[in-house]
């Protein structure tokens, strides 16, 4: 009879373990030390995600070329993005995450005219690849583990841009491989599936530095620059699949 009340009890705590772990979770902390990093340093608060998308890139270069003065913009086609990282729920609405993203996509030329022209348009003039690292912090609008659940995100990141298949029209005069630091910023959608397995659907800008700018960076030798911005804006749609752990 004792062995089985210690069963009963054993399934009880099993039981009812998500709930306390919730439950420990604060709306605001109150004491830093046990509230923030006793959530950091909780395992049952941590959980894993892999992602894919597509990703659009802004204008790298705007140049002048021939004599009629026409203009060209050079900018990525056919962009995808995959990646993955851990993260971690540190307040009941308040969470973090370590993040890396793999993006490629083929460097092409667009003409700038404003007539409707495509008189300078160029297609693989090289291919243009990315890895970020990222770190960033994650406001949920409702507690987690909500069955839908909107949240926003703001980090910093670093990125290595890298060249590759390049064409006589881009030069990799520093090197083929360009690290630049950024910001970023996103928002979307988490959605419940079963006990620990959540869906999310994001959409993640940030301010890169360009690969195009700078004393050791890629150059396009045919045409007179016209704009060379310092920072390249990377937008990635993303869908997420995310398990979390010990709930």
């Amino acid at each position: 009879m004792r062995t089985w009340s210690w069963m009963l009890a054993a399934v009880c705590v099993v039981a009812t373990a998500p709930g306390i772990v919730q439950a420990q979770q604060k709306e605001d902390p109150d004491d830093f030390s046990k509230d923030i990093v006793g959530g950091v340093m909780n395992a049952s608060h941590w959980d894993i995600f892999a992602y894919g998308g597509w990703t659009t890139n802004g204008e790298f270069l705007l140049q002048r070329v021939g004599a009629a003065n026409d203009q060209r913009v050079l900018l990525t086609s056919g962009s995808w993005n995959a990646g993955g990282g851990v993260g971690v729920d540190i307040l009941k609405r308040l969470g973090g995450r370590l993040t890396y993203t793999h993006s490629s996509g083929d460097l092409v030329f667009r003409t700038d005219n404003g007539d409707g022209s495509a008189v300078l348009n160029a297609n693989n003039l090289a291919t243009l690849k990315s890895d970020v690292l990222g770190a960033e912090l994650i406001h949920f609008m409702m507690p987690v583990r909500s069955r839908i659940n909107p949240y926003a995100s703001i980090g910093l990141l670093g990125a290595w841009w890298k060249l590759a298949d390049e064409t006589s029209t881009i030069v990799a005069s520093g090197g083929s491989t360009q690290f630049r630091w950024g910001a970023n910023a996103s928002a979307g959608a988490e959605i419940g599936i079963s006990d620990g397995l959540f869906a999310r659907l994001e959409w993640n800008t940030a301010s890169i530095g360009s690969p195009f700018s700078g004393a050791d960076s890629y150059t396009v030798p045919t045409g007179t620059p016209i704009d060379e911005p310092t920072s390249v804006n990377k937008t990635d749609w993303r869908v997420t699949l995310l398990y979390r752990f010990g709930r």
